[in-house]
């Protein structure tokens, strides 16, 4: 065996350490030329950012991760290394490269880390995908092709489920507890999963808590408009394992009724969480805000990181939001696809739970305009914000301009004013001297269109300003 080919099985053999990894890129370095000295370089730049602590928010992390992830986008932008596959020459390998393919996030700490494919296809292909892949991740979610109990006996057998740290999988309802008490997915840490919650049984034929000990992380995402997301919360904690379960999501179509959060809050399961994501997908958008009073005082709040409530959040939503005791930690808040108008605005800018924030989304937020933007540039409790994004805002130049010129712009390293019309005046209060000393990364793709207001932002913020390609 060639040191190529046994520094790459290496890798294989032992896809969770970082040592083999290091050893390929130097070898690349010694016997390869530009295209490998820049695949080396890729590999130790993702390995730097895997290490940096996922809950790194201030404004130091969030420079520093900008800067490896503009060093991996500068790596990879030359068409010629987009999908690298170095080591496609490599016995067994390039005919399996159709599973690897499909997603920008394939790659993980240097080399594709996940398989994409049905259910019946990865059993067949399983084997010899991981035995030539450092694979960890398993993608097999695709609405026309889940996972069913035909397919069952032989996905469940497959010797290459103990490889798996993260998975996402279309499956039947009535396959659930088998999936949660398959022994081969002991290793698990992340399991999104998607399912039609009104063919679940009525429960679990008894708890299978410890079955999956690793897990940290779990999705559901419910099909149809009339599933019932509480009995799928009930339904699920009883599968999931003690005490270890740190982040929680939920995607339902037609409405994610305040009686789920309430479930939701008040389960033992989920007592621990740091991350929580609400999606609601689809024209029935129920309202959260009867649920917000159970979440506020949910054991998992004064220690909660995340908060994403995504796709129909609205004005009475935020003034029950704004009226909750502040969560101490809450580093991130994600509002997108919201009904936010000024009045919702102004109750969050004046509340102290947006105190400890490091990072704001209100992406989509067709309604906050100008006046919004102007009372969010107004409020006393950003002072630790780092990232903000507006994106879709409807914001124009005087809005643009009062966030420019708020006290808390001044400590901000990424802003994203994508699809508002700043125009000149816009441009004029970004790149005003002394206006974002910190800023590193400004996304402003359909907000800018001609040379002129261009070459200003490209003087000012060099590559980080970002613009239509």
């Amino acid at each position: 065996m060639s040191d190529e080919r046994a520094l790459f099985a290496a890798i294989c053999a032992h896809p969770e350490e970082d040592t083999p990894r290091l050893a390929y890129a130097d070898w690349l370095d010694e016997h390869g030329g530009p295209d490998q000295h820049a695949q080396a370089a890729f590999v130790r730049t993702q390995i730097e950012r895997y290490r940096m602590p996922p809950d790194d928010a201030d404004a130091d992390a969030v420079e520093r991760r900008l800067a490896l992830e503009d060093r991996e986008w500068q790596l990879r932008r030359d068409p010629d290394h987009n999908g690298w596959r170095p080591w496609a020459h490599l016995p067994g390998i390039s005919e399996s490269f159709r599973f690897l393919a499909g997603r920008s996030d394939g790659f993980v700490r240097g080399f594709r880390g996940f398989a994409f494919g049905a259910p019946d296809a990865l059993v067949t292909a399983g084997a010899r995908l991981f035995d030539v892949h450092p694979v960890h991740g398993l993608f097999a979610d695709a609405e026309d092709h889940p996972l069913t109990r035909t397919g069952a006996e032989a996905f469940f057998a497959a010797g290459w489920l103990a490889r798996l740290r993260r998975m996402e999988l279309h499956v039947e309802a009535r396959l659930l507890e088998r999936l949660f008490r398959c022994k081969r997915l002991a290793r698990l840490e992340s399991l999104k999963v998607r399912f039609r919650a009104w063919d679940l049984p009525d429960a679990p034929e008894s708890e299978a808590a410890g079955t999956l000990g690793a897990l940290r992380s779990i999705s559901l995402q419910l099909e149809g408009s009339v599933s019932d997301p509480r009995r799928a919360i009930a339904y699920v904690a009883r599968l999931l394992p003690r005490d270890t379960l740190t982040e929680f999501a939920m995607n339902r179509t037609d409405g994610l009724p305040g009686g789920a959060v309430t479930e939701l809050a008040a389960h033992d399961r989920f007592k621990n969480l740091t991350r929580l994501r609400l999606v609601v997908t689809g024209a029935g958008r129920e309202r959260l805000e009867p649920g917000f009073e159970a979440l506020t005082a949910a054991p998992f709040w004064p220690r909660l990181r995340s908060l994403a409530l995504t796709h129909g959040f609205q004005d009475a939503d935020a003034f029950a939001l704004a009226r909750a005791a502040p969560a101490p930690d809450l580093r991130r808040l994600e509002l997108q696809v919201n009904g936010l108008t000024r009045d919702g605005i102004a109750a969050l800018a004046e509340s102290p739970v947006l105190r400890s924030l490091t990072e704001l989304n209100l992406t989509r937020g067709g309604q906050i305009g100008d006046e919004g933007a102007v009372l969010l540039a107004r409020s006393p409790h950003l002072t630790n914000l780092a990232r903000l994004n507006v994106n879709d805002c409807n914001i124009g130049p005087k809005g643009v301009r009062a966030i420019a010129e708020a006290p808390w712009a001044a400590g901000l390293v990424e802003l994203n004013l994508r699809r508002n019309a700043i125009k000149k005046a816009g441009v004029t209060a970004v790149v005003a001297p002394g206006r974002f000393p910190r800023l590193r990364r400004l996304e402003l793709f359909n907000a800018v269109k001609t040379s002129e207001l261009i070459r200003r932002l490209t003087d000012r913020f060099g590559d980080g300003a970002r613009f239509d390609p």
